[in-house]
């Protein structure tokens, strides 16, 4: 039996049914679109299987930009002040262009969370590329790109949240939080997302008709509004809802434990979790 094989190929399997989801799901890549992919040099594995993914998904193009956080760390190190926070040329060329209809995949996952710690803070935290960081914000807030942020198990990550570098502990936390645990992870996340929908629609009407009450019995209302899970869709069964608050109030743990999940990471990745379009 080979045993590098039986790993590998679950691990593979694994990773590529990741990208899929954040392809299809995540990123909402289109046929003809250009996908553009933002990611550290240590993400590799995950980066290809996007491309492999966004290809499939009938992208046009997977254009890759990988950040080496130490060639970073010397940037921040020794460039002159006035260069911290300038956007060159062909980074905005690059920025324009996915604004225009593109699809941004961003992979998050710091592998050494501790590299720039001694050096200058204040450095630190003004080096990125301003201009270029405002025209991708600009294009999310007008949703004229698609984007997500997908997070990659790093050894340093699983250290931050469990207190050891247990990886694969951290890959089955990721998998429960996005629905790959599931037996079709990409038809779990869109029925989800349909759910939710109904849902709040449900919740806007409901809140519609209480305010139009007015005076004390609106402030009542307000008060006595329900929450999101508590409110099903018509038909909707009761164990989908418990199903659905205990995956909330486990990712809810994780996170309390310190994960970061969507932490940005250099100065070429921007923005926070999309959703599917």
């Amino acid at each position: 039996m080979n045993i590098a094989f039986s790993i590998v190929t679950p691990m593979t399997e694994r990773i590529d049914a990741y990208a899929d989801l954040i392809v299809r799901v995540g990123a909402n890549v289109q046929p003809g679109q250009t996908v553009y992919v933002a990611a550290l040099v240590e993400h590799a594995p995950l980066t290809r299987a996007i491309a492999r993914a966004g290809y499939a998904a009938g992208a046009r193009l997977v254009d890759v930009r990988y950040v080496d956080q130490h060639v970073y760390r010397s940037f921040v190190e020794h460039a002159a002040d006035e260069d911290l926070t300038r956007t060159t040329p062909w980074l905005m060329a690059r920025t324009e262009a996915l604004s225009d209809g593109g699809a941004l995949i961003m992979i998050a996952g710091d592998p050494e969370p501790e590299l720039l710690a001694d050096l200058d803070q204040a450095r630190v935290g003004k080096a990125r590329p301003v201009d270029a960081m405002n025209r991708q914000l600009k294009a999310q807030n007008a949703r004229t790109v698609n984007w997500t942020i997908a997070a990659f198990p790093t050894e340093g990550q699983a250290t931050q949240v469990f207190g050891e570098p247990d990886v694969e502990r951290l890959w089955e936390a990721i998998a429960h939080s996005v629905r790959l645990d599931e037996d079709d992870p990409v038809a779990a996340w869109r029925e989800h997302v349909e759910r939710l929908a109904v849902r709040v629609d449900l919740l806007l009407r409901d809140q519609s008709r209480r305010r139009r009450g007015g005076g004390a019995r609106r402030r009542d209302a307000d008060r006595r509004l329900p929450q999101v899970e508590q409110c099903p869709a018509p038909g909707e069964p009761a164990e989908q809802i418990r199903a659905d608050r205990d995956r909330e109030e486990r990712d809810r743990e994780v996170h309390e434990r310190g994960m970061e999940l969507l932490q940005p990471h250099g100065h070429s990745v921007l923005g926070e979790r999309g959703t599917a379009g």
